[in-house]
């Protein structure tokens, strides 16, 4: 047996200044998306019942990326907190030091870090205003029928494998060229 679900969520949120990311006014409200809108999210799961012995079973899931806000590695406004949204610059029009480094990001980050600097470039970097990478995640489970294996009626034995995407990264890459096959994408937000 197998079924596969899609499910849509739009989660906004309503937030102000020092706990959310600074820019402008702290006291101001400002709607935004919220950090866990992950959008699109596909579920899947497969079940097979082998010669009614062996009960092989994979669920998972892929998500969207969930939003960030590029934000500076330090407090600029003086409120105590790093989290002061960046000013994503022309690297054209900045100044030579700061636009060799805004050549080499938008060259070197990866692509969907690249289009959201690329959509803001020239103004502050709206709150939630990126989103990180697609991700997957599964599970898989074996159990046997213990009637069939001479084990008595109350008898389970099964086995369970947490993130085999994970592990058949390592499998076919090595340790050293991992994909992310299977991980939480996490990406970094300060952008400078």
């Amino acid at each position: 047996t197998w079924s596969l679900s899609y499910v849509y969520t739009n989660v906004r949120e309503q937030a102000r200044g020092f706990g959310a990311n600074t820019v402008g006014n702290p006291l101001d409200m400002a709607w935004s998306r919220s950090n866990f809108d992950s959008r699109h999210q596909v579920q899947y799961l497969v079940f097979y019942n082998a010669w009614d012995m062996i009960r092989l079973s994979w669920n998972g899931s892929f998500r969207s990326g969930t939003p960030f806000t590029p934000l500076v590695g330090a407090d600029i406004n003086g409120d105590g907190y790093a989290n002061d949204r960046a000013f994503i610059y022309d690297a054209s029009a900045a100044d030579p030091t700061l636009a060799t480094g805004m050549a080499s990001l938008a060259r070197n980050a990866p692509s969907y870090v690249q289009d959201c600097i690329r959509k803001q470039t020239g103004s502050l970097a709206g709150r939630n205003s990126c989103q990180g990478p697609w991700t997957a995640s599964a599970n898989m489970s074996v159990s046997f029928n213990p009637v069939k294996l001479g084990l008595p009626q109350r008898a389970t034995v099964s086995f369970s494998i947490s993130n085999p995407l994970g592990a058949a990264d390592i499998l076919l890459h090595g340790n050293d060229k991992l994909h992310g096959w299977g991980q939480p994408a996490a990406p970094d937000q300060n952008l400078l």
